[in-house]
């Protein structure tokens, strides 16, 4: 927890994502309302929450694998998905070409629930694919890349296996290899250990904490609350598609100021972070 604190030293980081006023429905269901966040460099955010608070609909937002009906988001200052010009006065937004929305989605990595890999892809395959394919890099520095990444998720001896053979724990290592090979400036993992044997969790968990102990930006929607606390910086407690609260991970997990992240926290963290969890606000309620 403190070395997670160091990393952001200062506060002076620059802003990797910033997501401003976004909002999203699927027909009269309103998903995101209103949301508003800032991820800076180094920076392990964690979005917590009941399930169907719109954490997943907001990292697919993020990689613009959905577009938001309203609101912007930014990495690095460069909106996603859209191109920004002025028109007669006001801005515009024009969708981007799929080539350069390609190339944009090449730097925000994603790790999902269920791995994704090609089953009749090697691991080394698996993680070779985006840098032969996207970045045009030559195979031999592809490969030894990739040797590299899977070697640090302790997946060196497993080279030339395909997903079928590898257990889950594996299959998602590999993923998050995948995810490295890109070099992406932000990487977003989605319910990471969800699908695993409680067995398997760990050894993903472990990845990332090496990974934010190296300075990786992330966005991690995650039920893991001990990980969220020792490695995470910041939580943010989403409910009914609204960030509810913010703050450094320790403070809303152990102290939150909200009567609805207690109420959640309450039936989800108290059990496995014991009982240090306040039940009474310490400071002035926040607004839902």
């Amino acid at each position: 927890m403190d070395a997670a604190r160091h990393r952001l030293g200062s506060g002076m980081s620059r802003p990797v994502l910033e997501i401003r006023d976004v909002h999203k429905s699927y027909g009269t269901t309103q998903v995101l309302t209103g949301v508003d966040l800032t991820v800076r460099s180094g920076e392990v955010l964690c979005l917590i929450g009941p399930s169907g608070a719109g954490k997943s609909t907001l990292l697919r937002l993020i990689n613009h694998l959905e577009q938001p009906d309203r609101g912007l988001i930014r990495l690095d200052g460069e909106t996603v998905g859209y191109q920004e010009r002025e028109r007669r006065g006001r801005n515009e937004l024009i969708e981007l070409r799929e080539n350069d929305l390609a190339a944009q989605r090449a730097r925000i990595g994603m790790v999902f629930q269920h791995f994704n890999l090609f089953s009749h892809k090697t691991a080394l395959e698996n993680v070779t694919l985006g840098p032969l394919t996207v970045h045009k890099t030559a195979p031999a520095v592809a490969e030894e890349q990739a040797l590299r990444l899977l070697e640090r998720v302790g997946l060196g001896h497993r080279l030339h296996a395909y997903p079928g053979s590898l257990s889950g724990g594996e299959q998602q290592r590999v993923s998050i290899a995948r995810a490295l090979a890109m070099r992406p400036a932000l990487l977003l993992f989605d319910e990471p250990t969800s699908a695993l044997d409680p067995e398997r969790v760990g050894e993903v968990l472990a990845v990332m904490r090496d990974l934010a102990a190296d300075g990786m930006t992330m966005v991690v929607v995650t039920h893991e609350f001990g990980f969220a606390r020792e490695a995470g910086d910041t939580a943010a407690f989403m409910d009914a598609g609204r960030i509810v609260e913010v703050g450094p991970c320790a403070q809303v997990l152990t102290s939150p100021t909200h009567a609805r992240t207690r109420a959640f926290l309450d039936v989800e963290v108290r059990p496995v972070l014991g009982s240090s969890l306040t039940t009474k606000p310490t400071m002035k309620e926040a607004p839902a």
